[in-house]
């Protein structure tokens, strides 16, 4: 007689744990996408605000550029940060070529030596006006008007300085030509 053996075994609670994993799965599955969703969204949202922080920088450098003044910006090492195109220009330089640039590179040591003092006063934490004279390009003597205003920050520390100049060229020369015909007038009178 031969027989045979049969061997059962439940696998119940081995499908209830496949049930539940593949349920959790799908549930996972569906937080990952949906998590994924928010995460594009909040990427494109980012990416709108950069556009726009891109064009209103845009607009603003325009503006400064436009604006008749020189402008700048330098660090509290005197090396400039910024500068806009008129301060560019009335120095012969393009903004790329004073970014980087210490003060006394850019002026000349001549210049500096005029505007040196005032600097110090600034770098105490001083806002400071002041005029100078320097050669351009061409030899011509130029003139300016400064205001320099230090930048200080939460610990009370000058970090930096913001310029504000004014090309004053034009005054000077009608200053002199003032003056030479009042000293004109004078002779004048005197030889009558």
């Amino acid at each position: 007689n031969l027989g045979f053996v049969s061997l059962w075994t439940d696998i119940t609670e081995q499908r209830r744990y496949e049930t539940l994993i593949q349920q959790q799965n799908v549930l996972l599955e569906a937080r990952v996408r949906e998590r994924t969703a928010e995460l594009l969204s909040a990427k494109t949202e980012i990416d709108d605000i950069a556009q726009a922080l891109g064009r209103s920088e845009a607009r603003l450098q325009m503006i400064i550029d436009s604006i008749p003044a020189l402008v700048a910006y330098v660090d509290s090492h005197r090396v400039y940060q910024f500068a806009n195109r008129g301060y560019a220009e009335w120095f012969g330089l393009s903004k790329d070529r004073i970014v980087g640039r210490s003060i006394v590179e850019v002026f000349g040591t001549e210049a500096y030596a005029q505007i040196r003092e005032h600097l110090d006063t600034a770098s105490r934490g001083e806002q400071v006006t002041y005029e100078y004279a320097r050669k351009d390009e061409k030899g011509r003597a130029v003139y300016a008007r400064s205001v320099v205003v230090p930048e200080i920050d939460a610990s009370d520390q000058v970090v930096g300085f913001f310029v504000l100049s004014i090309d004053i060229t034009q005054q000077k020369a009608s200053e002199a030509a003032l003056i030479q015909a009042q000293k004109m007038e004078a002779v004048g009178q005197l030889t009558g």
